[in-house]
């Protein structure tokens, strides 16, 4: 069973046995969220799967462990040999950072931090060197407190709220602890008013600005169960301060299964990305009527489409065409103002391609005879498929699997084969059509291929009938 985003169990491991036809026993104090027997967990860094087989709490065994215990796990699937001191077991992946912004408090008797100062940085059973940098001021003094982003030489799994201590870089004096106010932020090279009166109310516990801090991270949009996850805590949390208002710069997508949040900035880059790729689409096939799929925006944008991000741009197209910005063209996206303009010369180009396949009349010709007289015609490749796409689109020609046809040839039989089929409740064979019609059988396949597409007719064993499309398109004939 999926447990709620924000309840996340993570305990940090300080000792580990290896008990013989037992599997691995670890100890260590639960962060947060619980555990379960026979739940999976996972070993962290790098991620390795185990099952939780028994669970003890103070030396007695439980069906389950929570946040605040003592605990002792005996999981199968992992050895004794993955361990490193430092590392935790969780209920799901958790995803690690060298960065994280915290406030820091200096003891009484502390020494001074300045700017930039190295210190040994502890968290749980986790222990690195780090470099500590003052946001807020440049002196931070015995007593003080402060707004510092933390620069980790080991990568280090963390949560919103944790709390830390920090010793002097030899490790012989503890020189005070911090809380964590963003477990993954930004590299600040800067520190402009902004960042510091945004830092303070997340540090005061203000989860908009929390949010608008993750939000502002993803160039693609994020969703309201991620941001659950990553700032530790409920979607019912997140649903709240969204309710109470969002800091400005951020807006907010909604569909019928998620809500997703992007910055006003990075909306504005996504929504340029994609008009400045339908516009060179659109410029390079002045004759097509179509746009790009979803599929390939997902491509151009560098967008994962199998998770969130994939659902976000759904969601972001819709409300460009619902703007004004975009239209939909069949199953592709064009831009709203697109419109199909013929120069004099492709006017004539496409003017004598018709004419081509009207004088082929009962003949689909080959690609390389289609070819040939096209060159003839001074038309290259690239302006031949432009031009039978753009006289399929505005149904001059049909085509099927890169074989084309005349619209009069293609709605001439059309017409025989309905009032044939109206009088012959059985079916009509392929034979009896090519018979009909005075063709041969490629082309009545080709022909039956466009009326079983187009809904009129319907094909049962080796027999085509007429269908209710079929009839009401007759009674129009």
């Amino acid at each position: 069973q999926e447990r709620p985003a924000g309840q996340v169990f993570r305990m940090y491991v300080d000792r580990i046995f290896s008990v013989s036809g037992f599997g691995t026993v670890v100890t260590g104090s639960v962060k947060g969220g619980s555990l379960r027997i026979a739940q999976t967990a996972y070993l962290l860094p790098p991620g390795k799967e185990a099952r939780v087989r028994r669970l003890e709490r103070y030396g007695r065994e439980v069906a389950e462990v929570t946040a605040g215990d003592r605990a002792s796990c005996n999981l199968v699937g992992i050895s004794k040999a993955d361990f490193q001191r430092g590392m935790l077991i969780a209920d799901r992946i958790l995803r690690s950072s060298r960065l994280l912004d915290a406030t820091i408090t200096l003891f009484p008797d502390s020494p001074p931090l300045s700017l930039w100062t190295q210190v040994v940085f502890l968290m749980d059973a986790f222990e690195t060197q780090a470099r500590v940098h003052l946001i807020d001021t440049d002196r931070l003094l015995e007593g003080g407190r402060a707004l510092a982003q933390v620069h980790l030489f080991t990568p280090c799994i963390a949560q919103t709220g944790d709390r830390f201590v920090i010793r002097s870089s030899s490790g012989g004096a503890t020189l005070g602890g911090g809380k964590i106010i963003d477990a993954a932020p930004l590299h600040h090279r800067r520190r402009p008013p902004a960042l510091v009166s945004t830092l303070s109310r997340m540090a005061e516990g203000a989860l908009p600005q929390r949010l608008a801090a993750e939000i502002r991270k993803h160039v693609a949009g994020v969703s309201g169960k991620y941001l659950a996850g990553a700032l530790n805590c409920s979607p019912e949390e997140i649903a709240g301060a969204v309710r109470d208002g969002l800091p400005d710069g951020i807006m907010e997508y909604a569909s019928d299964n998620a809500r997703f949040f992007i910055s006003r900035d990075a909306a504005g880059l996504l929504a340029a990305s994609i008009v400045d790729s339908l516009r060179s689409y659109h410029e390079r096939r002045p004759l097509d009527t179509n746009g790009r799929t979803f599929e390939e925006l997902l491509g151009i944008l560098k967008i994962v489409g199998s998770g969130e991000g994939g659902d976000f741009l759904a969601v972001f197209l819709s409300a460009l065409c619902a703007e004004g910005t975009l239209k939909k063209a069949g199953h592709t996206f064009a831009l709203a103002g697109h419109r199909v303009s013929l120069s004099p010369e492709i006017s004539d180009h496409a003017s004598r391609i018709e004419r081509y396949f009207k004088d082929c009349r009962m003949q689909t010709p080959l690609a390389a005879e289609l070819t040939q007289q096209a060159r003839k015609m001074g038309i290259d490749g690239p302006q031949l498929k432009s031009i039978l796409r753009y006289l399929v689109d505005s149904k001059v020609l049909y085509g099927v699997e890169g074989s084309y046809l005349h619209a009069g040839i293609v709605d001439g039989c059309r017409k025989k084969l309905l009032a044939g089929l109206e009088t012959s409740p059985e079916g009509m064979t392929v034979a009896q059509f090519r018979d009909l019609v005075s063709g041969n059988r490629k082309l009545c396949l080709f022909l039956l291929a466009i009326y079983d597409r187009e809904g009129v007719t319907r094909r049962e064993g080796d027999r085509r009938v007429i269908t209710d499309k079929g009839r009401d398109v007759l009674r129009r004939l």
